[in-house]
Protein backbone atom coordinates (compact mmCIF):
# COMPACT_ATOMS: atom_id res chain seq x y z
CA UNK A 1 0.00 0.00 0.00
CA UNK A 2 1.68 3.59 -0.90
CA UNK A 3 2.22 5.60 1.72
CA UNK A 4 -0.57 7.96 3.49
CA UNK A 5 -0.48 10.77 5.83
CA UNK A 6 -3.70 12.03 7.90
CA UNK A 7 -4.68 15.39 7.89
CA UNK A 8 -6.78 17.36 10.55
CA UNK A 9 -9.11 20.43 9.97
CA UNK A 10 -8.90 23.91 11.98
CA UNK A 11 -11.32 26.76 12.52
CA UNK A 12 -13.28 27.44 9.87
CA UNK A 13 -14.12 24.37 8.61
CA UNK A 14 -17.14 23.64 11.40
CA UNK A 15 -20.93 23.04 9.68
CA UNK A 16 -23.83 22.65 11.38
CA UNK A 17 -24.79 18.62 10.80
CA UNK A 18 -20.86 18.00 10.73
CA UNK A 19 -20.41 13.93 11.92
CA UNK A 20 -23.80 13.71 11.78
CA UNK A 21 -23.95 10.67 9.32
CA UNK A 22 -21.22 8.66 11.53
CA UNK A 23 -22.77 9.25 14.95
CA UNK A 24 -26.22 8.01 12.98
CA UNK A 25 -24.91 4.85 11.88
CA UNK A 26 -21.39 3.80 14.45
CA UNK A 27 -21.85 3.24 18.09
CA UNK A 28 -18.35 3.66 18.91
CA UNK A 29 -18.97 7.64 17.46
CA UNK A 30 -22.22 7.93 19.85
CA UNK A 31 -19.79 6.43 22.57
CA UNK A 32 -17.19 9.50 21.71
CA UNK A 33 -19.51 12.53 21.35
CA UNK A 34 -21.05 11.18 25.18
CA UNK A 35 -17.25 11.11 26.40
CA UNK A 36 -17.05 14.73 24.74
CA UNK A 37 -20.42 16.10 27.31
CA UNK A 38 -19.57 14.11 30.24
CA UNK A 39 -16.30 15.49 29.88
CA UNK A 40 -17.13 19.50 28.86
CA UNK A 41 -20.30 19.24 30.55
CA UNK A 42 -22.28 20.08 27.73
CA UNK A 43 -24.30 18.25 24.89
CA UNK A 44 -21.79 18.51 21.68
CA UNK A 45 -23.63 16.38 19.60
CA UNK A 46 -26.34 18.57 20.01
CA UNK A 47 -24.34 21.81 19.02
CA UNK A 48 -22.74 19.79 16.40
CA UNK A 49 -25.96 18.81 14.23
CA UNK A 50 -28.64 21.02 15.95
CA UNK A 51 -26.87 24.77 17.31
CA UNK A 52 -26.96 27.58 15.00
CA UNK A 53 -23.66 28.44 12.79
CA UNK A 54 -23.22 31.25 15.27
CA UNK A 55 -23.04 29.62 18.32
CA UNK A 56 -21.02 26.80 16.46
CA UNK A 57 -17.95 29.61 15.03
CA UNK A 58 -17.86 30.78 18.77
CA UNK A 59 -14.20 29.42 19.44
CA UNK A 60 -14.35 28.05 22.57
CA UNK A 61 -17.53 25.78 21.10
CA UNK A 62 -15.42 25.30 18.09
CA UNK A 63 -12.71 24.14 18.77
CA UNK A 64 -14.06 20.70 21.09
CA UNK A 65 -16.91 20.41 18.39
CA UNK A 66 -13.71 20.13 15.44
CA UNK A 67 -12.09 18.09 17.50
CA UNK A 68 -14.31 15.40 18.46
CA UNK A 69 -15.58 15.36 14.74
CA UNK A 70 -12.08 14.62 13.44
CA UNK A 71 -11.07 12.09 16.40
CA UNK A 72 -14.31 10.49 15.71
CA UNK A 73 -13.65 9.94 11.84
CA UNK A 74 -10.32 8.84 12.97
CA UNK A 75 -11.40 6.06 14.81
CA UNK A 76 -14.18 4.90 12.22
CA UNK A 77 -11.45 4.78 10.04
CA UNK A 78 -9.23 2.64 11.88
CA UNK A 79 -12.21 0.16 12.28
CA UNK A 80 -13.05 0.47 8.65
CA UNK A 81 -9.64 0.28 6.99
CA UNK A 82 -6.92 0.65 9.57
CA UNK A 83 -4.34 1.26 7.51
CA UNK A 84 -1.66 3.62 9.38
CA UNK A 85 -0.31 6.56 8.16
CA UNK A 86 3.43 7.74 8.07
CA UNK A 87 2.80 11.52 9.38
CA UNK A 88 -0.12 13.30 11.32
CA UNK A 89 -0.43 17.10 10.29
CA UNK A 90 -3.15 19.34 11.82
CA UNK A 91 -4.09 23.05 11.16
CA UNK A 92 -4.33 25.51 13.91
CA UNK A 93 -6.56 23.41 16.25
CA UNK A 94 -5.91 20.26 14.01
CA UNK A 95 -2.50 19.79 15.86
CA UNK A 96 -4.18 18.49 18.69
CA UNK A 97 -6.55 16.30 16.69
CA UNK A 98 -3.16 14.76 15.21
CA UNK A 99 -1.52 14.26 18.57
CA UNK A 100 -5.13 13.15 19.91
CA UNK A 101 -4.96 10.58 17.29
CA UNK A 102 -1.47 9.56 17.06
CA UNK A 103 -1.54 8.94 21.02
CA UNK A 104 -0.03 11.52 22.48
CA UNK A 105 -3.16 12.65 24.49
CA UNK A 106 -5.99 11.06 25.91
CA UNK A 107 -8.91 12.44 24.01
CA UNK A 108 -10.44 13.82 27.35
CA UNK A 109 -7.62 15.73 28.08
CA UNK A 110 -7.16 17.02 24.70
CA UNK A 111 -11.14 18.21 24.88
CA UNK A 112 -10.10 19.56 28.00
CA UNK A 113 -6.80 21.47 26.78
CA UNK A 114 -8.93 23.11 23.30
CA UNK A 115 -11.83 24.37 25.55
CA UNK A 116 -9.44 26.13 27.61
CA UNK A 117 -7.56 27.17 24.42
CA UNK A 118 -10.80 28.62 23.19
CA UNK A 119 -12.45 30.50 25.98
CA UNK A 120 -8.13 31.91 26.43
CA UNK A 121 -8.55 33.13 23.25
CA UNK A 122 -11.84 34.70 23.39
CA UNK A 123 -10.98 36.76 26.49
CA UNK A 124 -7.71 37.51 24.56
CA UNK A 125 -9.83 38.79 21.60
CA UNK A 126 -12.56 40.27 23.82
CA UNK A 127 -9.90 42.69 25.21
CA UNK A 128 -8.28 43.80 22.01
CA UNK A 129 -10.75 43.29 19.00
CA UNK A 130 -9.96 41.33 16.26
CA UNK A 131 -10.88 38.72 13.37
CA UNK A 132 -9.45 36.92 10.56
CA UNK A 133 -9.77 36.83 6.74
CA UNK A 134 -8.36 35.02 4.28
CA UNK A 135 -6.44 36.65 1.22
CA UNK A 136 -6.25 35.31 -2.34
CA UNK A 137 -4.64 36.04 -5.41
CA UNK A 138 -1.65 38.34 -4.22
CA UNK A 139 1.66 37.42 -3.37
CA UNK A 140 2.91 36.99 -0.23
CA UNK A 141 5.11 39.84 0.45
CA UNK A 142 2.89 42.52 -1.22
CA UNK A 143 0.63 40.82 1.37
CA UNK A 144 3.23 41.34 4.30
CA UNK A 145 4.19 44.86 3.30
CA UNK A 146 0.28 46.21 3.30
CA UNK A 147 0.34 44.56 6.68
CA UNK A 148 3.32 46.95 7.79
CA UNK A 149 2.28 49.52 6.21
CA UNK A 150 -1.27 49.53 7.89
CA UNK A 151 -0.02 48.22 11.88
CA UNK A 152 2.38 51.56 11.46
CA UNK A 153 -0.11 53.81 10.10
CA UNK A 154 -3.45 52.98 12.09
CA UNK A 155 -0.86 51.64 15.26
CA UNK A 156 -3.01 48.50 15.22
CA UNK A 157 -2.23 44.40 14.85
CA UNK A 158 -2.57 43.27 11.44
CA UNK A 159 -0.21 40.28 10.54
CA UNK A 160 -0.03 36.99 8.43
CA UNK A 161 -1.50 33.96 10.63
CA UNK A 162 -1.29 30.97 8.26
CA UNK A 163 0.58 30.62 5.30
CA UNK A 164 -1.81 28.18 3.63
CA UNK A 165 -1.07 27.77 0.13
CA UNK A 166 1.29 30.01 -2.81
CA UNK A 167 -2.41 31.39 -3.57
CA UNK A 168 -4.23 32.22 -0.18
CA UNK A 169 -2.94 33.16 3.35
CA UNK A 170 -4.78 34.48 6.34
CA UNK A 171 -4.26 37.30 8.25
CA UNK A 172 -5.09 38.54 11.87
CA UNK A 173 -5.91 42.01 12.37
CA UNK A 174 -7.81 44.04 14.76
CA UNK A 175 -11.76 44.80 13.43
CA UNK A 176 -10.89 48.36 13.41
CA UNK A 177 -8.46 47.93 10.29
CA UNK A 178 -10.50 45.57 8.26
CA UNK A 179 -11.77 48.13 5.62
CA UNK A 180 -8.75 49.36 4.91
CA UNK A 181 -7.18 46.47 4.84
CA UNK A 182 -9.68 44.87 2.45
CA UNK A 183 -9.69 48.54 -0.11
CA UNK A 184 -5.99 48.11 -0.51
CA UNK A 185 -5.41 44.46 -1.59
CA UNK A 186 -8.88 44.89 -3.96
CA UNK A 187 -7.07 47.90 -5.52
CA UNK A 188 -4.54 45.43 -6.13
CA UNK A 189 -7.09 43.14 -7.76
CA UNK A 190 -6.54 40.43 -4.51
CA UNK A 191 -10.07 38.98 -2.73
CA UNK A 192 -10.19 39.05 0.75
CA UNK A 193 -12.92 36.82 2.85
CA UNK A 194 -13.55 37.17 6.71
CA UNK A 195 -13.25 33.57 8.27
CA UNK A 196 -15.72 31.93 10.56
CA UNK A 197 -13.49 32.75 13.31
CA UNK A 198 -13.73 34.86 16.39
CA UNK A 199 -10.64 35.56 17.61
CA UNK A 200 -7.32 36.96 15.69
CA UNK A 201 -5.45 33.77 16.35
CA UNK A 202 -1.39 33.27 15.63
CA UNK A 203 -1.10 36.78 16.32
CA UNK A 204 0.90 38.79 19.50
CA UNK A 205 -2.69 39.34 20.67
CA UNK A 206 -2.05 36.02 22.10
CA UNK A 207 0.49 36.36 24.13
CA UNK A 208 -1.19 36.64 27.32
CA UNK A 209 -3.65 33.64 26.63
CA UNK A 210 -0.01 31.61 25.29
CA UNK A 211 1.03 32.14 28.69
CA UNK A 212 -1.52 30.61 30.72
CA UNK A 213 -2.15 27.85 28.23
CA UNK A 214 1.69 26.85 28.64
CA UNK A 215 0.87 27.08 32.48
CA UNK A 216 -2.30 24.82 31.95
CA UNK A 217 0.16 22.19 29.70
CA UNK A 218 2.28 21.42 32.47
CA UNK A 219 -0.64 19.53 34.07
CA UNK A 220 -1.50 17.09 31.65
CA UNK A 221 0.33 14.02 30.24
CA UNK A 222 2.01 13.14 27.52
CA UNK A 223 2.20 9.54 25.44
CA UNK A 224 4.68 8.26 23.44
CA UNK A 225 3.94 9.40 19.79
CA UNK A 226 2.50 6.11 17.50
CA UNK A 227 3.59 8.40 14.20
CA UNK A 228 5.39 11.87 13.50
CA UNK A 229 3.16 14.69 14.11
CA UNK A 230 3.81 17.75 12.14
CA UNK A 231 4.42 20.84 13.70
CA UNK A 232 2.64 24.13 12.99
CA UNK A 233 5.39 26.38 13.84
CA UNK A 234 8.67 24.45 11.90
CA UNK A 235 6.20 22.74 9.30
CA UNK A 236 8.28 19.66 10.52
CA UNK A 237 7.80 17.27 12.24
CA UNK A 238 8.39 17.01 16.31
CA UNK A 239 12.26 17.07 17.17
CA UNK A 240 11.85 15.56 19.95
CA UNK A 241 9.42 13.67 22.11
CA UNK A 242 10.02 15.16 25.73
CA UNK A 243 6.75 16.78 27.28
CA UNK A 244 8.47 20.13 27.14
CA UNK A 245 8.80 20.17 23.13
CA UNK A 246 5.20 19.55 23.04
CA UNK A 247 4.65 22.33 25.33
CA UNK A 248 6.61 24.15 23.43
CA UNK A 249 5.04 23.91 20.39
CA UNK A 250 1.43 24.33 21.26
CA UNK A 251 2.59 27.56 22.99
CA UNK A 252 4.26 29.29 20.54
CA UNK A 253 1.42 27.78 18.23
CA UNK A 254 -0.66 30.50 19.49
CA UNK A 255 1.31 33.45 18.50
CA UNK A 256 3.13 31.95 15.32
CA UNK A 257 1.91 31.58 11.85
CA UNK A 258 0.79 28.53 10.46
CA UNK A 259 3.51 26.72 7.90
CA UNK A 260 0.58 25.05 6.41
CA UNK A 261 2.58 24.78 3.09
CA UNK A 262 5.54 23.91 4.18
CA UNK A 263 3.93 21.18 6.27
CA UNK A 264 2.14 19.68 2.85
CA UNK A 265 5.69 19.76 0.84
CA UNK A 266 7.53 18.12 3.78
CA UNK A 267 5.21 15.12 3.21
CA UNK A 268 5.53 15.18 -0.68
CA UNK A 269 8.98 15.29 0.16
CA UNK A 270 8.76 11.53 1.89
CA UNK A 271 7.10 10.33 -1.21
CA UNK A 272 3.84 10.24 0.39
CA UNK A 273 0.87 10.95 -2.54
CA UNK A 274 -2.02 9.87 -0.60
CA UNK A 275 -3.91 12.22 2.67
CA UNK A 276 -6.82 11.33 4.20
CA UNK A 277 -8.36 14.62 5.68
CA UNK A 278 -9.97 13.04 8.97
CA UNK A 279 -12.63 16.25 9.83
CA UNK A 280 -15.22 18.06 8.92
CA UNK A 281 -15.02 20.02 5.39
CA UNK A 282 -12.77 20.04 2.23
CA UNK A 283 -10.52 23.19 3.15
CA UNK A 284 -7.66 21.21 3.72
CA UNK A 285 -8.19 18.84 0.45
CA UNK A 286 -8.70 22.56 -1.57
CA UNK A 287 -5.62 23.53 0.18
CA UNK A 288 -3.31 20.80 -0.77
CA UNK A 289 -4.29 20.96 -4.42
CA UNK A 290 -2.88 24.19 -4.58
CA UNK A 291 -0.22 23.05 -2.98
CA UNK A 292 0.95 20.73 -5.01
CA UNK A 293 -0.86 17.91 -7.79
CA UNK A 294 1.29 15.16 -6.28
CA UNK A 295 -0.88 14.78 -3.30
CA UNK A 296 -4.18 13.28 -3.33
CA UNK A 297 -6.76 14.12 -0.63
CA UNK A 298 -9.41 11.80 0.53
CA UNK A 299 -12.47 13.48 2.71
CA UNK A 300 -13.76 10.99 5.43
CA UNK A 301 -16.07 12.43 7.37
CA UNK A 302 -19.04 11.87 4.79
CA UNK A 303 -20.27 8.12 4.97
CA UNK A 304 -20.23 8.04 0.91
CA UNK A 305 -16.74 9.32 0.87
CA UNK A 306 -15.30 6.40 3.50
CA UNK A 307 -17.30 3.90 1.70
CA UNK A 308 -16.02 4.93 -1.74
CA UNK A 309 -12.09 5.69 0.02
CA UNK A 310 -12.73 1.73 1.97
CA UNK A 311 -13.20 -0.31 -1.65
CA UNK A 312 -10.46 1.86 -3.19
CA UNK A 313 -8.17 1.14 -0.37
CA UNK A 314 -8.42 -2.60 -0.24
CA UNK A 315 -8.75 -2.79 -3.88
CA UNK A 316 -5.06 -0.92 -3.95
CA UNK A 317 -4.35 -3.19 -1.25
CA UNK A 318 -5.25 -6.21 -3.14
CA UNK A 319 -3.32 -5.22 -6.84
CA UNK A 320 -0.38 -4.21 -4.53
CA UNK A 321 -0.16 -7.39 -2.55
CA UNK A 322 -0.77 -9.60 -5.83
CA UNK A 323 1.73 -7.70 -7.81
CA UNK A 324 4.26 -8.09 -4.69
CA UNK A 325 3.64 -12.15 -4.52
CA UNK A 326 3.52 -12.40 -8.59
CA UNK A 327 7.18 -10.57 -8.32
CA UNK A 328 8.47 -12.98 -5.03
CA UNK A 329 7.22 -16.32 -7.20
CA UNK A 330 9.28 -15.29 -10.31
CA UNK A 331 12.37 -14.43 -8.13
CA UNK A 332 11.81 -18.00 -6.68
CA UNK A 333 11.60 -19.44 -9.89
CA UNK A 334 14.78 -18.01 -11.46
CA UNK A 335 16.89 -19.15 -7.80
CA UNK A 336 15.44 -22.16 -7.95
CA UNK A 337 17.04 -22.72 -12.13
CA UNK A 338 20.09 -20.47 -11.17
CA UNK A 339 21.48 -21.95 -7.93
CA UNK A 340 24.29 -24.36 -8.45
CA UNK A 341 23.23 -28.38 -7.96
CA UNK A 342 25.27 -30.41 -5.97
CA UNK A 343 23.76 -33.18 -5.82
CA UNK A 344 23.58 -35.59 -8.58
CA UNK A 345 21.10 -38.08 -7.12
CA UNK A 346 18.35 -38.15 -10.06
CA UNK A 347 16.04 -39.40 -8.40
CA UNK A 348 16.37 -36.78 -4.96
CA UNK A 349 16.65 -34.04 -8.00
CA UNK A 350 13.71 -35.21 -9.37
CA UNK A 351 11.42 -34.91 -6.11
CA UNK A 352 13.01 -32.21 -4.39
CA UNK A 353 13.80 -29.90 -7.41
CA UNK A 354 11.77 -30.94 -10.65
CA UNK A 355 8.42 -31.43 -8.71
CA UNK A 356 9.04 -28.20 -6.29
CA UNK A 357 9.86 -26.02 -9.55
CA UNK A 358 6.27 -27.11 -11.31
CA UNK A 359 4.57 -26.37 -8.05
CA UNK A 360 5.71 -23.58 -7.48
CA UNK A 361 4.82 -22.58 -11.41
CA UNK A 362 0.99 -24.04 -11.08
CA UNK A 363 1.03 -20.64 -7.79
CA UNK A 364 2.50 -18.72 -10.27
CA UNK A 365 -0.38 -19.32 -12.55
CA UNK A 366 -3.61 -19.67 -9.88
CA UNK A 367 -2.36 -16.51 -8.47
CA UNK A 368 -2.56 -14.78 -11.69
CA UNK A 369 -5.92 -15.94 -12.18
CA UNK A 370 -6.85 -15.32 -8.28
CA UNK A 371 -9.78 -13.01 -7.36
CA UNK A 372 -9.28 -13.76 -3.28
CA UNK A 373 -8.47 -11.78 -0.82
CA UNK A 374 -4.67 -12.90 0.13
CA UNK A 375 -2.01 -14.48 -1.35
CA UNK A 376 -0.05 -15.04 1.37
CA UNK A 377 -0.32 -18.74 1.83
CA UNK A 378 0.49 -19.05 -1.68
CA UNK A 379 3.46 -17.06 -0.99
CA UNK A 380 4.76 -18.88 2.04
CA UNK A 381 4.05 -22.38 0.30
CA UNK A 382 6.49 -20.79 -2.53
CA UNK A 383 9.17 -20.39 0.10
CA UNK A 384 8.81 -23.70 1.37
CA UNK A 385 9.19 -25.17 -2.09
CA UNK A 386 12.42 -22.90 -2.98
CA UNK A 387 13.95 -23.98 0.62
CA UNK A 388 13.30 -27.83 -0.51
CA UNK A 389 15.08 -26.88 -3.67
CA UNK A 390 17.82 -25.54 -2.02
CA UNK A 391 17.93 -28.39 0.19
CA UNK A 392 18.07 -30.78 -2.29
CA UNK A 393 20.67 -29.17 -4.09
CA UNK A 394 22.88 -29.03 -0.73
CA UNK A 395 23.12 -25.06 -1.60
CA UNK A 396 25.33 -23.23 0.96
CA UNK A 397 23.81 -21.36 3.87
CA UNK A 398 25.78 -18.45 3.25
CA UNK A 399 24.40 -18.18 -1.11
CA UNK A 400 21.10 -19.20 0.40
CA UNK A 401 21.06 -16.04 2.52
CA UNK A 402 22.36 -13.72 -0.34
CA UNK A 403 19.96 -15.70 -2.76
CA UNK A 404 16.80 -14.97 0.14
CA UNK A 405 18.29 -11.02 0.83
CA UNK A 406 18.69 -10.22 -2.91
CA UNK A 407 14.86 -10.92 -3.28
CA UNK A 408 13.22 -9.85 -0.81
CA UNK A 409 15.55 -6.42 -0.96
CA UNK A 410 14.00 -5.83 -4.36
CA UNK A 411 10.68 -5.98 -3.03
CA UNK A 412 10.83 -4.75 0.08
CA UNK A 413 9.72 -7.43 2.15
CA UNK A 414 12.72 -7.51 4.58
CA UNK A 415 10.18 -9.28 7.59
CA UNK A 416 9.88 -12.45 5.64
CA UNK A 417 13.33 -12.44 4.81
CA UNK A 418 14.23 -12.83 8.34
CA UNK A 419 11.82 -15.16 8.73
CA UNK A 420 12.58 -17.78 6.13
CA UNK A 421 16.23 -17.12 6.87
CA UNK A 422 16.14 -18.41 10.07
CA UNK A 423 13.81 -21.18 9.58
Amino acid sequence: MSKLAFLFPGQGSQYVGMGKAMYDRYPLVKQIFQEAEYTLGYNVAKMCFQGNIEELSKTEITQPAILTVSYAAFQVYMKEIGINPEFCAGHSLGEYSALTCSGVLKFSDALEIVSLRGKLMQEAAAISGGMMAVVHGMEVEHIRKICKSISERKNSLICIACYNSPKQVAVSLQDNVFEIFKVEIENLRGKVIPIKVSVPSHSPIMYGAAYKLKEALKGYKYNNFKWPVISNVTGKPYMKTEDMDIIYNLTAQMTNPVMWQQSINYIKDQSIHICVDMGPGTILKNLTRQITSDITVHSFESIENFETLRKNFLLNIYNEEKSTALKLIDRCLAAAICTENNNWNSTEYYKGVIIPYRQIKKMREDIEKSACKSNLEKVEEALDMLKMVFDTKKVPVEERKERLNEIFNEINMKQISSYVIKS
